[in-house]
């Protein structure tokens, strides 16, 4: 009889028993696999939906030895196969992207499939070691990293999200509670006597004037009205409830906002759960669609964020409003509203392509509009954020196009090469160059108004934000880049670099923000969950190789950093 499979891998003597004694001692399960070939053995990386995946490594038998492609890693190795080996941090990740029913995919630039390269080498790491293999406490350990795989078990119908939930649930959106319509109205009165940054740049594509006539539709009902119409007022004031909370030094008025806050955040959920796929092709649904997008990447659920984006893209192309001939006979206040409205959700599209490692809806050769730095006056007008976003959405794209596409990890490693020096020139050019966090003239549209204070720290967290993505990007560029003869320098290197760069932004960002409870949500949502999670995963395999302290205490930071996130995050 062989060995069993939990000796082996732990690589101990088996007895050979059924149980064996090291499995009974360990209160391990004791399970033997069919005898298997001499050959190289290979990994079965099963890619979940959850971000706790982390799956034990098993054998494949002969008869199923199946070629299993693999990235360039950074030294440029191109083996055909996956071999258990000493661990490489310097590789891209190794998974299988098998999508089970009812499972979202995600593809090889993906948090997850980045989050799982780390998990299976940690276990690796520590399962070769052995002091590791003799210290009953980490063997514990390690038995309760396994103890995660039997949760991500667990039927995907039982794994939804509360949208999801909602929409089994669904409730009339003219029954919902609404807050008292004479506060309602006394909001809409302040956010015209005041800066609010709802309605300004470059988030303002639903104007204040649209706004309160929605909310006139729904507070003063003579007819049913759309859905569209519920969930950009519920949205719309829950955001606008949430600042003006935010800005509040009276502490009964406060309270009285937060319980708002939480009622317009419910019927916002139910609302959004009732959205109809085949929505019509309005201006309405557009702006409906980005509020369900940007409500979905604040609760963490970015594929849900990605599938609103999508339909929202659906609209505005449907529309025409990638093309100049569409808006040619408009005002230029619709026009502009409509270009907005499109870059929005370009943005969005984009960002989501390597954070999902997906491909985005909208090509850029279908696009004959001008860009929002193109559309206005000087880049540091209101539109100038948007152009930035708009910019770094493109070049976070392209890497994924050219790097961790199945068409370009096909490519030859000199292909590969000229593709990153490309991308590289790229992603300099969205370089945050210009920094003052005391010019807000990128987020106010009059710039002989008053804005609250809270202004000046969002637009040092968005500057900040900015050197974390550029930072990221690298990373993830030198990261997938083979090391040749026609490079000068050490992508490896490289990578490192950028990786403690983007966590060193990271650091300023938790010691400035963190304490600012709505500047943290919005840099937690919009830049920790909607940037390429390259630079910590690089780090943490640079670490398990190197066992650099700094990069140790890096790491730490960041872990201590994101405490109490889920419980935040279900808060917000």
């Amino acid at each position: 009889m062989p060995a069993c499979d939990t000796c082996r891998l732990r690589k101990i003597r088996c007895d050979r028993q059924s149980p064996c004694n090291s499995c009974v001692l360990s209160k391990f399960d004791c399970s033997t696999s069919s005898k298997r070939s001499r050959g190289a053995r290979k990994v079965d990386l099963t890619l979940r939906q959850s971000g706790n995946s982390l799956h034990v490594l098993k054998p494949k038998t002969a008869t199923n030895t199946s070629t299993v492609p693999r990235h360039n890693d950074l030294n440029g190795s191109s083996a055909k196969r996956i071999s258990v080996a000493p661990p490489d941090p310097f590789k891209l990740p190794n998974v299988s992207l098998v999508a089970s029913e009812g499972v979202e995919f995600e593809g090889e630039s993906s948090l997850h499939a980045h989050s799982k390269a780390a998990q299976d080498l940690l276990e690796q790491t520590l399962s070769n070691h052995s002091n590791v293999r003799d210290n009953p406490k980490m063997v514990a350990a390690l038995r309760s990293l396994r103890q995660i795989v039997d949760a991500d078990k667990i039927e995907p119908s039982q794994k939804k999200n509360n949208l999801v939930r909602l929409s089994g649930h669904r409730q009339s959106i003219y029954e919902l509670q609404l807050p008292p319509t004479e506060a309602v109205l006394d909001i809409l009165r302040k956010a015209k006597e005041r800066t609010t940054f709802v309605f300004s740049p470059p988030l303002s594509f639903i104007p204040r004037d649209q706004f309160t006539e929605l909310c006139k539709n729904v507070f003063f009902r003579t007819e049913d009205y759309p859905i569209s119409t519920a969930v950009i007022v519920h949205g719309t004031l829950n955001n606008l409830l949430k600042e003006f909370e935010w800005a509040e030094k009276d502490l009964t008025l406060r309270q009285k906002y937060s319980e708002w806050v939480k009622l317009c955040r419910t019927n916002l959920e139910m609302s959004i759960s009732s959205l109809d796929i085949l929505l019509p092709t309005t201006m309405e649904s557009a702006q409906a669609l980005i509020i369900a997008a940007s409500y979905c990447m604040e609760i963490a659920q970015a594929s849900s964020c990605k599938k609103f984006v999508i339909h929202g893209c659906m609209v505005v192309r449907s529309l025409g409003w990638h093309r100049s001939s569409s808006t040619k006979n408009d005002s230029e206040l619709l026009r502009n509203q409509k270009l907005l409205i499109f870059w929005v959700l370009y943005s969005l599209d984009k960002y989501l392509s390597l954070r999902l490692g997906q491909a985005s809806f909208i090509q850029d050769y279908d696009i004959d509009i001008p860009s929002p730095h193109m559309a206005t006056s000087g880049p540091r007008t209101p539109s100038g954020r948007l152009d930035m976003w708009v910019r770094a959405g493109s070049v976070t794209s392209l890497v994924y196009e050219k790097l961790y596409s199945p068409g370009s990890l096909g490519q030859t490693d000199n292909m590969r090469i000229q593709s990153a020096l490309q991308l590289l020139k790229q992603v300099e050019e969205i370089k945050p160059t210009f920094y003052d966090k005391d010019n807000i003239s990128q987020l106010i549209q009059n710039p002989h108004s008053s804005p609250p204070a809270f202004f000046y720290e969002i637009n040092d967290m968005l500057f900040k934000s900015d050197e974390i993505t550029y930072h990221a990007l690298l990373c993830m560029i030198y990261r997938a880049t083979p090391s040749g003869a026609m490079l000068t320098y050490d992508p490896a290197g490289r990578c490192i670099e950028h990786a403690r760069a983007a966590l060193e932004c990271h650091r300023y960002c938790t010691a400035t923000f963190k304490s600012q409870t709505e500047v943290w949500a919005m840099y937690l949502h919009w830049t920790i969950l909607n940037t390429p999670f390259g630079h910590f995963t690089t780090l943490f395999s640079h670490v398990l190789k190197t066992h650099d302290r700094s990069d140790l205490e890096r790491l730490q930071d960041f872990a201590a950093s994101m405490s109490g996130f889920s419980s935040f995050t279900a808060r917000i």
